[in-house]
């Protein structure tokens, strides 16, 4: 069905589960869903298909795509972590020095999405990210 519904020429991501023993996999999951909206719509407008699979699970996932909370929040979370993710990466690289890691625990506490009003989100979710890189930051400089 993705294959169908796409533009010509344009990628999409795969709908993955997340696994809690990778990080990057959650922002991978969430990522799934909210660049697959589209499919999703398709797939809920499907009235054979929603017939054919009637019960709570289908009910609550039905639920939730229709919530536009969900969405506004879902962008909040990738927008979050998406700049921990791309770091994160960095740090698993073969060639990776102590100064690469504090250059980018420094590039994340500058981070404009840390450090600037985020539309819809709470501040509060933004410091709390932001004391979290801090915390993590002071904890690695302890190491040395």
């Amino acid at each position: 069905m993705q294959k169908a519904l796409r533009k010509n020429g344009e990628k999409r991501r795969r709908l993955s589960l997340s696994i809690l023993t990778r990080w990057y996999i959650h922002e991978k999951c969430i990522a799934s869903v909210y660049h697959n909206k589209d499919i999703l719509a398709a797939i809920f407008s499907d009235t054979a298909l929603l017939k054919s699979d009637e019960g709570d699970a289908c009910d609550k996932a039905l639920a939730t795509y229709r919530d536009d909370e969900f969405w506004q929040e879902a962008q909040i979370v990738l927008s979050l972590i998406e700049p921990i993710s791309k770091r994160l990466a960095k740090f698993e690289r073969n060639n990776c020095t102590i100064s690469l890691v504090y250059n980018q625990f420094e590039w994340l506490r500058m981070h404009r999405v840390y450090t600037r009003t985020l539309p819809d989100c709470r501040l509060e979710l933004q410091e709390d990210v932001l004391a979290v890189i801090t915390k993590r930051q002071e904890k690695f400089a302890q190491r040395k």
